[in-house]
């Protein structure tokens, strides 16, 4: 990208957004402007030829479980089959964006073995 016409000094440069299933670099850049010269960002002193970012790779795998009946709830059943079943469309994924919680895609459903796997979220 280019800014121009700069006057002579040093500017920092930050991303404040990036396209939909990147991450955000959150790095802040040192660029110093000298007349006649090409100025590139400074990362720990060096310049930096080119500035990427990733693709969001995160995952996890939620697992639902459920407490025994009885006395000894401490016992812990994982819900499989036709329980797991009867879940569908009942989890909604949620990240917490400054004080307010976001919905993340739609509701999520339990797999046969209880779980759901979730990729690409912040």
């Amino acid at each position: 990208m280019s800014f121009f016409p700069l006057d002579a000094g040093t500017y920092t440069l930050k991303e404040v957004s990036t396209a939909d299933g990147y991450i955000l670099d959150s790095t802040v850049y040192d660029v110093k402007v000298e007349a006649g010269r090409i100025a590139r960002p400074r990362k720990g002193g060096a310049d930096q030829e080119a500035l990427y970012n990733l693709p969001n790779q995160s995952a996890a795998r939620v697992v639902k479980w459920l407490a025994t009946p009885g006395p000894d709830q401490d016992i812990r059943v994982r819900m499989t089959g036709q329980a797991a079943n009867d879940y569908t469309d009942r989890f909604q994924v949620e990240y917490r964006d400054g004080e307010n919680w976001l919905k993340y895609g739609s509701p999520r459903s339990l797999d046969g073995s209880g779980g759901n796997s979730l990729h690409g979220f912040i």
